[in-house]
């Protein structure tokens, strides 16, 4: 027998293996809350949590996630999903075919209507062998889903199913919660065919424990029914029941949930909402929509101060607001003075929210016939405002308190919060917290004092944390009056301020509600060099502003971020520069803060800002033809002028292939939004052993064409050339709107005489001020500098020319006696012709239009690279 199972087993994964399974495509996805977030089956020990929307609302989870079921047996499942009126459907490939039959393969189906749970039973047929299967779970919104949909809201999971054997112990079924009251409840269930012998164990949780097959039962029952007693009202119940075979012998366990029945609370009544779920209201509090327009739920972390979960209401753009909340049913005692404090708020300072605040004796807009505050104008209360109001009520019983929207349409959102009901307290909290008077490091907060005044003055209690006091709480300072200022803060920090009165040496107040407030920055603005420039010299020279109060500064340089291994928090006095002393490391990111200090206080949560070093010097000869963009040592600014060098690092040159000609092999620059400034800066060269010459062709189109141009009317272009490593450039060669600047390859040329070991050549391009239509590319490639050669020398160099170009089909060599052969790549570095022993002449109209680089192979071993374009 185990031999023939393990050959079912064996051959079943064999043949899932060899199957291409349908992947279902929802065009719409899951992110709007169509989507499965956990799955679980409790009675076969499996849960799947979590999971969110699939990339391609798809999850393949088949070896990770396994399902072990029985047949016949009945395992109720659960999916939740974060939007309602979701359709669940359950198959399983028993004939291993690669799809899912709708009439012999469907075990399991639901929806959850309004509610963001589906729930349902998925049953093994007895006919299916023990094996692996491919069980899929398919989600989809407003209409029951396929097992390959190709349209609407969804998402689909697939699991391994592993049916095994059925157990010997089978477990009751049918399980139903009645007599449900505030503290008990009456379950019953129908026995398996086989009575089990030793009755059935019970087991029961309202904290979300699900019992394993060691779990320890609560109560047994030699019946099916049991009753359990002592509950918690108003609570989330499940009950666990199965089958006792023998002493060693039991079923799986099988469930039903239950919320037992609410009862009145008694004051003090307190709701922050926290045990909702999202967005339904909390147990035993009511939400009804008694108009046209939305209606209350809880939302998570809204905003506007509201970080938790809260009461919300969400504007209907059509038509006006009409909906209640309402808590649970509190116990008031008649001729007793209580209190009803809240929070509420909105997100506009514009849109005006209206609400009313109310009790009754029912949770019904008719029951609720004492209106303690209406508040008609809602508006611009973009942070939780605390408010509260006495009343006492004239007979004893149950009251319900309402919260009634009644905003207009197409308003926006208003939020309550915190609702406590209490005896009204003889030593009352102070209201209305605010803050002015702030900077750097002090601030002043101010509020408003109860009705009557606390004779011990005030308490208050400041963080950075806006997680609120307790009555334990050590307070940080004491006030007289209504006012106290707060010294020796951080700058550029957030803080939080309750205050509590002080009635007695034995009464204080609870706490206010938060104020808020965030400290003036002491940071000084640094201005070079720019952040995150690249090419600075081996001694920079930081340099920042200077910030009004400061009595010095303090500088930390480290080679990671955050880090102080070259200079850690060093005070340098009241100066308003720094030069390194001792050269940096070539080709390094440093990164650096600058603060300001006065007396004992310091700048906080300054700006990390960084700079990279220049490369080593480079001793020509030097060629770069831009086939790599991100060419080592290059660096971009932006900004300034050629006159003043450069003011930031944002990089406007980009990789793109010569004259809009393919795709790479060129550096370009494209010049038409207004103010748009952009280095093209070489590496650092040392040019002080003799006489080089600078060398690059250039090219300008109309944007995005091979057609030529005009600059601007204050547009330029310059050839820049620095003998200081970029602390001050000169220019060499400019262009303007009066220029012709060739669209085809164009040689330009520039002997260097008198050089330094920090020179360096930039090429800037700016499109001025002037908002002219002109919208032109400009081109550089075959960047070189190399020994300036003799006169003889150099006219044997420049008679290697190809000519014409752009070419048709036909290009000429203009001395071919020293060319051993000729190479012809295309702007992916792809071979395309070789021609060995050339005639001057070179036939080349197979080629499609395009450009090419000929690669001319000299006698002497060496190479002449020429960018051609065929037409």
């Amino acid at each position: 027998m185990k031999k023939t199972y393990l050959l079912v087993l064996l051959f079943s994964v064999f043949w899932m293996s060899a199957q291409t399974y349908c992947t279902p495509n929802y065009p719409s996805g899951c992110s709007g809350g169509d989507q499965i977030n956990d799955f679980t089956i409790s009675s076969a020990g499996f849960s799947h949590l979590g999971t969110g929307c699939s990339t391609g609302s798809y999850g393949d989870f088949y070896s990770t996630n396994t399902v072990t079921l029985s047949p016949t047996i009945p395992y109720g499942f659960q999916v939740t999903h974060d939007y309602s009126g979701q359709y669940i459907k359950i198959w399983a490939d028993f004939n291993n075919d690669g799809a899912f039959d709708e009439a012999t393969e469907l075990i399991g189906s639901g929806n959850s209507g309004t509610a963001l749970t589906t729930t349902g039973t998925v049953t093994v047929p007895s006919t299916i062998a023990a094996g692996n299967y491919r069980m899929r779970v398919a989600d989809r919104w407003n209409t029951a889903p396929t097992s390959c949909d190709t349209a609407g809201y969804g998402e689909v999971h697939d699991y391994k199913l592993t049916v095994t054997t059925p157990p010997t112990c089978i477990a009751p079924s049918s399980l139903v919660a009645s007599g449900i009251t505030a503290t008990s409840v009456t379950v019953t269930w129908t026995a398996p065919s086989t009575v089990p012998a030793s009755g059935y164990d019970i087991f029961y949780s309202n904290t979300g424990v699900i019992p394993t097959s060691t779990t320890v039962p609560l109560l047994n029952s030699t019946t099916t029914s049991a009753t359990i007693t002592s509950l918690t009202p108003g609570s989330n119940y499940c009950v666990w029941v199965r089958s006792k075979c023998t002493a060693t012998n039991a079923s799986n366990w099988v469930n039903v949930c239950l919320q037992t029945n609410c009862v009145a609370a008694n004051v003090p009544y307190s709701l922050d909402f926290e045990s909702a779920v999202v967005p339904a209201m909390p147990i035993c509090t009511t939400a009804t929509n008694v108009g046209s327009g939305n209606n209350w739920v809880i939302s998570n972390n809204p905003g506007n101060g509201f970080v938790n979960k809260t009461l919300t209401y969400n504007y209907n753009w059509q038509n006006a607001a009409n909906a209640w909340f309402y808590t649970q049913g509190i116990n008031l005692v008649a001729g007793t003075t209580y209190r009803i404090k809240y929070s509420y708020g909105n997100n506009s300072d514009v849109y005006s929210e209206k609400m009313k605040v109310t009790y009754g004796t029912a949770a019904t807009p008719a029951s609720q016939t004492n209106v303690l505050h209406d508040y008609t104008n809602i508006v611009n209360i973009l942070t939780p405002v605390s408010d509260f109001y006495t009343f006492t009520p004239a007979t004893s019983g149950v009251y319900y308190f309402g919260f009634n929207v009644y905003s207009d349409a197409n308003m926006y959102n208003l939020y309550v919060d915190d609702i406590v009901v209490e005896v009204n307290p003889s030593c009352v909290e102070p209201t209305a917290i605010a803050t002015n008077a702030i900077t750097s490091f002090t601030a002043t907060a101010s509020w408003t004092a109860p009705a009557t005044a606390p004779a011990n003055g005030y308490e208050y209690y400041i963080s950075t944390s806006n997680t609120a006091p307790t009555a334990t709480t050590v307070a940080t300072g004491t006030a007289t009056a209504a006012t106290v200022n707060l010294s020796s803060l951080l700058s550029s920090t957030t803080y939080y301020i309750w205050v509590r009165s002080v009635c007695s040496s034995t009464t204080k107040s609870s706490w206010s509600s938060a104020a808020t407030f965030t400290t003036q920055t002491f940071c000084p603005t640094v201005t070079s060099p720019a952040n995150g420039i690249s090419g600075t010299s081996l001694t920079p020279t930081i340099s920042w502003n200077s910030m009004t109060g400061a009595a010095g500064y303090r500088l930390t340089v480290g080679t990671t971020s955050g880090g102080s291994d070259v200079l850690n928090n060093v005070d340098l006095g009241n100066v308003t520069s720094y030069v390194f002393s001792t050269p940096l490391l070539n080709n390094t990111t440093y990164y650096y803060t600058v603060n300001a200090y006065a007396g004992g206080s310091i700048s906080n949560n300054c700006s990390v800002r960084s700079f990279t070093t220049q490369c080593a010097a480079i001793t020509p000869s030097y060629t770069n033809d831009f086939s790599t963009f991100s060419t080592a040592c290059w660096n971009q600014a932006s900004g300034g002028s050629s006159a003043s060098g450069s003011s930031g690092a944002t990089a406007y040159w980009v990789e793109d292939g010569f004259a809009n000609v393919g795709f790479t092999g060129a550096a370009k620059i494209n010049l038409y939004t207004t103010d748009r400034t952009g280095w093209l800066i070489s590496p650092t060269f040392n040019l002080s052993g003799g006489s080089y010459t600078l060398t690059f062709n250039y090219a300008m189109t109309a944007w995005n064409t091979t057609t030529a141009s005009t600059l601007g009317s204050d547009d330029k272009i310059e050839v820049l050339m620095s003998n200081n490593n970029g602390a001050t450039w000169t220019s060499i060669q400019s262009w303007d709107a009066s220029s012709n600047i060739p669209n085809t390859s164009t040689a330009f040329s520039y002997n260097i005489t008198g050089g330094t070991n920090q020179m360096k050549f930039a090429i800037y391009a700016t499109d001025g001020t002037v908002d002219d239509l002109a919208d032109n590319d400009f081109f550089v490639d075959n960047f070189a500098i190399n020994s300036a050669l003799s006169t003889v020398e150099t006219s044997a160099k420049n008679k290697l020319q190809l000519y014409p170009n752009p070419f048709a089909d036909v290009i000429n060599i203009s001395d071919v006696k020293d060319v051993k052969s000729v190479s012809i790549v295309d702007v992916s570095g792809r071979l395309v012709k070789s021609i060995d022993k050339p005639s001057s002449t070179l036939q080349l109209r197979e080629l499609n239009s395009g450009m090419y680089v000929v690669i001319l192979n000299m006698n002497d071993g060496s190479k002449q690279n020429i960018k051609v374009i065929k037409k």
